[in-house]
């Protein structure tokens, strides 16, 4: 039997630069804060062996666009209620809706803020298998 060991990770991120430096090791992801003021993001993260669940609280509008994983999917499911413009590729978001598992196309997203958002990453090959395996 494989030896199987999730972590929890928790981060707190006080600036945008240090946020953008967390997910550049896996992405090419650029942000911007689009209004002035204190920057505060945590994300929670249960990291499996061939997934990720992550969960990210932002307190401010952010810009965020780039490529993502070619061997990844993800899944971004917007949790809290949305007060303001949340636009991903120019449509507009609204609480419940499941997206971004287009590995074929970008990120270009506009987030408001006191957002909460609940993110799946499972490796593509992974997910294809359990698609075959239920046909």
């Amino acid at each position: 039997m494989a030896n199987f060991s999730p972590s929890i990770v928790v981060n707190h991120f006080a600036d945008i630069e240090s946020l953008e430096i967390e997910y550049s090791s896996f992405s090419g992801f650029r942000m911007v804060q689009l209004e002035k003021g204190p920057f505060d993001c945590h994300i929670y993260r249960l990291i499996l062996d061939e997934a990720i669940f992550e969960f990210r609280h932002l307190n401010t509008p952010l810009r965020v666009w780039g490529e993502k994983s070619a061997e990844n999917l993800t899944f971004e499911l917007v949790i809290s209620p949305i007060y303001g413009s949340y636009l991903s590729h120019g449509f507009n978001i609204t609480s419940g809706t499941l997206y971004g598992f287009d590995s074929g196309r970008g990120i270009d997203l506009r987030l408001p803020k006191n957002t909460l958002m609940g993110t799946l990453i499972v490796k593509k090959a992974i997910f294809e298998e359990c698609l075959n395996a239920v046909e």
